[in-house]
């Protein structure tokens, strides 16, 4: 029984670079273990943007080896790629470098979650709106959002008058999301104190756990803080102690 191909396929500019999925496989040994759901789903929502690159001779695939799965699981027939003349030593390279410099990338936490929130929806884009509620709520305990006490103030912040436009309107960009019960809101400190404070609240998250936000180390130190004030020091050295 053939399997009907899901998604909307090779994208046209990449048309003529199709092959039969079979006439291809993945790179013998390859460690990768990619998370095959989130390709899938992002093969049926946007296609194929980019070609897999395969070693010639060989027809083994040296770079998108989780997407030459998921096209299959998905009942695709063909796939967009490009073949290179390499010998093994370099295809090995070319698997490594491909697999680890995704390990070794980082985020802009803040740049994510404006791109994350421009979305219609976030199906494939490999993210869950759990995911983005999470990450605007890291954004907001880091960077500082909505004040709460909105009265004048007589403080002098360190923030050009272009960043704090820039905050007003990455601020009035999320307000959608205070439906999911997030608020956010603003400290503002001296900006030679910003650095400690930031600080201070990795490493509580270090100590709470990797899956902890910046928002609940923030709660656990004004909980400690209420403990050392109210003179319940032994309480308050528990509350970080390792489980």
């Amino acid at each position: 029984m053939t399997t009907k191909p899901t998604g909307p396929g090779i994208l046209p500019a990449l048309d003529k670079l199709a092959v039969p999925i079979d006439s291809i496989g993945p790179w013998p040994g390859n460690p990768r273990k990619g998370d095959l759901r989130a390709i899938r789903e992002s093969l049926a929502r946007t296609g194929q943007y980019r070609p897999l690159i395969v070693q010639a001779g060989t027809n083994y695939i040296m770079a998108g080896n989780q997407t030459w799965h998921a096209a299959r699981e998905l009942g695709w027939r063909k796939i967009a790629v490009l073949t290179h003349e390499v010998d093994d030593e370099t295809g090995r390279r070319i698997v490594a470098v491909d697999n680890r410099s995704s390990d070794l990338a980082g985020y802009d936490d803040a740049l994510l979650a404006d791109l994350l929130s421009g979305l219609d929806d976030l199906i494939g884009s490999g993210y869950s709106p759990d995911d983005l509620d999470d990450l605007l709520a890291k954004v907001s305990a880091e960077g500082a959002a909505v004040v709460l006490d909105e009265s004048p103030t007589e403080a002098k912040y360190s923030e050009s008058p272009e960043h704090e436009a820039q905050r007003a309107a990455r601020i009035a960009e999320w307000e959608p999301h205070y439906s999911t019960g997030l608020t956010e809101v603003i400290l503002v400190y001296p900006e030679a104190t910003r650095t400690t404070v930031l600080y201070n609240i990795d490493e509580i998250r270090q100590k709470l756990g990797k899956d902890a936000t910046a928002s609940d180390s923030v709660d656990v130190a004004l909980q400690i803080a209420l403990l050392v004030a109210a003179g319940e020091c032994e309480k308050a050295q528990k509350a970080l102690a390792p489980p």
